[in-house]
């Protein structure tokens, strides 16, 4: 059985207000296994979104209608070259309500 490994992270550091694409490269997930339905990538307890529907509002704004945000490409992909999948996400913001859930 494998076992899911992240082997790099696009970006190390973003805002709390959320708005940051991040891209996880990770070995251990077979072809096809990970889809955006059954996969969940959370930041400090902070959902990433991994599709459209899932990305949330900041200021009573769409995260992607603010300037700098890039929202193409969410999802996930499988490399057949390297057995890796990546994953595509954009980070939400943190509620500030305490520690992150």
């Amino acid at each position: 059985e494998l076992t899911p490994t992240l082997q790099s992270v696009s970006r190390l550091n973003g805002t709390t207000a959320g708005g940051t694409t991040l891209r996880l490269n990770v070995t251990g997930i077979r072809k096809g296994l990970a889809t955006v339905e059954n996969t969940t990538v959370t930041l400090g307890g902070v959902p990433c979104a991994i599709q459209l529907s899932d990305v949330a509002t900041y200021r009573d704004q769409h995260l992607c209608d603010w300037d700098g945000v890039n929202c193409d490409n969410l999802g996930i992909a499988f490399h057949n070259e390297t057995n890796t999948t990546m994953i595509t996400c954009l980070t939400n913001a943190w509620d500030y309500s305490g520690d992150a859930r």
